[in-house]
């Protein structure tokens, strides 16, 4: 009788942990988008959405096109019941800002959700100062999360398709609640007037079935006292009618038409940046 007392007791811990541990899985399930990441998001945005535009206007000479593509983008996200997602040329650190810029506070398509690099990225000298700035709970507060990897300096991630889907689960999960995702797809600064490839794992994001909008941003002018900004939104692919067409040139599998909408994406991107 005692020894089932002692052995009961023993279990006892072990059973509470497992039951600890189950009930942390299932709030991490839950909190993938927890419904403050949308109020914060948009607190954060629309209080610096004037004086941004108010800096840009000043500093810069800002030319935006597209802005009708932003209306198509709104119809088709009303329709497919679906997210936005937004691949943009990537220019430099203000590109983050800049892509809300010609969307208004009052658009379904505010606020905007960023993917960005694991925080630790962004702690080497080669950020000077920003690196002090460039923390979780402010990448939190503007929209911005991070690729969920355990280990940031693990880049096998980039080249292994099932641990990107996972790394990229909250984005993915952001676009199913159709909210608005911008990607940087080159996942860097490639040189003035070049399109770096994109990472492959963009096409996951692609799997949700989202609206497409490609941006681009082209400097120029960039030593002169007020520098040129061209924005230029895109014309919307949206999954449904991009899979109906090329399945009449040829037969592709679901991962096929992600990956050649990427494809797509990218030409239209380096065909508009020859041309504004």
């Amino acid at each position: 009788m005692q020894n089932k007392i002692a052995k009961t007791q023993r279990q006892m811990p072990v059973q509470m942990k497992n039951k600890f541990i189950n009930l942390k899985n299932k709030i991490r399930q839950k909190s993938d988008v927890p419904w403050w990441y949308f109020i914060v998001a948009f607190f954060s945005q629309t209080i610096s959405w004037i004086p941004w535009k108010h800096f840009i206007a000043t500093r810069y000479k800002l030319i935006i096109t597209g802005k009708e593509n932003l209306k198509k983008a709104k119809r088709l996200r009303d329709k497919y019941k679906s997210g936005v997602l937004f691949l943009v040329k990537h220019t430099g650190e203000l590109d983050i800002m800049l892509v809300l810029t010609g969307i208004s506070p009052f658009s379904p398509l505010f606020p905007m959700f960023y993917l960005t690099q694991h925080v630790k990225y962004y702690q080497t000298k080669d950020f000077g100062w920003r690196r002090f700035v460039y923390r979780q709970p402010v990448f939190y507060f503007y929209g911005a999360h991070p690729l969920q990897c355990e280990n940031p300096a693990d880049y096998s991630v980039l080249n292994d398709s099932e641990k990107y889907k996972i790394a990229l689960k909250r984005h993915m999960a952001f676009l199913k609640k159709n909210r608005s995702v911008c990607v940087f797809p080159e996942g860097k600064i490639p040189k003035p007037g070049n399109v770096g490839k994109f990472f492959k794992g963009i096409s996951h994001l692609l799997d949700t079935k989202t609206v497409v909008v490609p941006v681009v941003i082209k400097r120029e002018k960039e030593d002169s006292l007020r520098p040129i900004i061209k924005l230029h939104y895109g014309e919307p692919l949206d999954y449904d009618t991009f899979t109906r067409l090329n399945k009449k040139e040829a037969f592709f599998k679901d991962k096929d038409i992600s990956e050649h909408l990427s494809s797509k994406v990218r030409e239209h991107i380096k065909h508009t940046l020859s041309k504004i």
